[in-house]
């Protein structure tokens, strides 16, 4: 029996140590790595303006505005709200770094609208705004409806 135990020991060292030595390198994770659009591609077609909480009202003139990556010709631009689209802008322009965009009466008022500007001929490639308030219109008074 002392052969039978003596393997044993050994085989529970060994696990022991196989167990010790493959989890020495490893980063403790504490939740799984997620891929997502919002985080694969961030070196991609980054949105300068709109600004974080800068606010947009609506029937009114604004520039869009985006650092355009060379070897992407034509972006898709859509309007979302908590990252969930509300408006497609324009399905596909020149990838020139900016679009003039009037923002119609008919959105909901919120401050959490997002700019989504994407590879018209890979949606993988993708990249958002910071957050943003879009208002009624304002008043001769100034007072925001």
């Amino acid at each position: 029996m002392k052969p039978v135990q003596s393997f044993n020991t050994s085989l529970l060292f060994f696990l022991l140590f196989i167990t010790i030595t493959s989890c020495h390198n490893e980063q403790l994770v504490t939740s799984p790595p997620q891929v997502s659009e919002i985080t694969v591609f961030e070196r991609k077609l980054p949105v300068i303006s709109p600004e974080e909480w800068e606010t947009w009202y609506m029937q009114e003139t604004y520039t869009i505005k985006w650092k355009p990556t060379e070897k992407i010709k034509f972006v898709k631009i859509e309007l979302v709200r908590k990252y969930k689209p509300k408006l497609t802008i324009v399905t596909e322009t020149e990838n020139t770094g900016f679009l003039e965009w009037k923002i119609p009466y008919y959105l909901k008022p919120s401050l959490h609208y997002r700019i989504k500007i994407s590879d018209a001929n890979n949606p993988e490639i993708v990249n958002y705004s910071d957050e943003f308030a879009i208002k009624s219109t304002k008043n001769s008074s100034g007072r925001v409806f």
